[in-house]
C-alpha cells in the first residue's frame, strides 16, 4: 500500500481511539456497541485497517460527532457536502456483490442520462 493510504489508516484509527476514550469505553464495550470483535476494533485503532463507511457512520453517531472528523486531513480542510441519501447508498453498495455493484452503476448512469434530457 502507498504511504498516503497508510497515513490515512493511522489518522482514522487514532481519531476512532480518541472518540472511544472520550466516551469512556473499553475496546470491549465499544466493540459490543458497534457489533464488531475486539480484534477488529484494535486493528482499526492501530491503523492496521480502514473501517467501512457503515462502521464510521455508527462510530460518529455513537460519539455524537460529524463523520468528517474522522477523515479530514487537516482541521481546516474543506468538508465536502454529502447527503444522507448518498451515504446510505454507499453503505448499501458495500454490502452488494461486485457484479451487482457494476449493474447498479450502469442503472444510475442510465437514470442520470435520462434526467439530463
Amino acid at each position: 500500500m502507498d504511504a498516503d493510504t497508510e497515513n490515512l489508516k493511522r489518522l482514522v484509527g487514532h481519531r476512532v481511539k480518541l472518540a472511544r476514550e472520550k466516551l469512556g469505553m473499553t475496546q470491549e464495550e465499544f466493540s459490543e456497541k458497534l457489533d464488531r470483535s475486539v480484534p477488529a476494533i484494535s486493528n482499526l485503532e492501530r491503523g492496521v485497517s480502514l473501517p467501512p463507511l457503515d462502521l464510521l457512520l455508527k462510530i460518529s453517531a455513537l460519539a455524537d460527532c460529524d463523520l468528517a472528523e474522522f477523515v479530514a486531513l487537516s482541521p481546516n480542510a474543506e468538508r465536502p457536502t454529502v447527503t444522507r441519501t448518498a451515504l446510505e447508498l454507499i453503505g448499501l453498495l458495500e454490502r452488494i456483490a461486485p457484479a451487482d455493484q457494476d449493474l447498479l452503476l450502469s442503472v444510475a448512469r442510465l437514470l442520470r442520462s435520462r434526467s439530463a434530457h
